[in-house]
């Protein structure tokens, strides 16, 4: 997945049950949107979920100030970096 692709994501995006996502991209020769379901690794799908918990009543997977306005803190690639090591 591209970084703009997961810094888009948002929860009801991951079917937890089924593991997997849905990622939604935009052709910049067309400017249509797809969409591609990828599969979830069962580490990331305990990862995401503990992120849920602490990031409750948001849209964005990965909130930003910038975003959808449910966070006071802007998350960076960096913190990415941090959180899925």
């Amino acid at each position: 997945a591209r970084r703009s692709e997961v810094m888009r994501l948002c929860w009801h995006d991951i079917d937890f049950p089924s593991q997997t996502l849905v990622l939604h991209e935009r052709k910049k020769a067309k400017g249509k949107q797809t969409t591609r379901r990828v599969p979830l690794a069962q580490s990331l799908v305990v990862v995401l979920r503990k992120w849920r918990e602490k990031s409750p009543g948001t849209t964005l997977v990965f909130p930003t100030c910038s975003g959808d306005g449910a966070s006071d803190e802007t998350f960076t690639p960096n913190d990415a970096d941090d959180l899925f090591k």
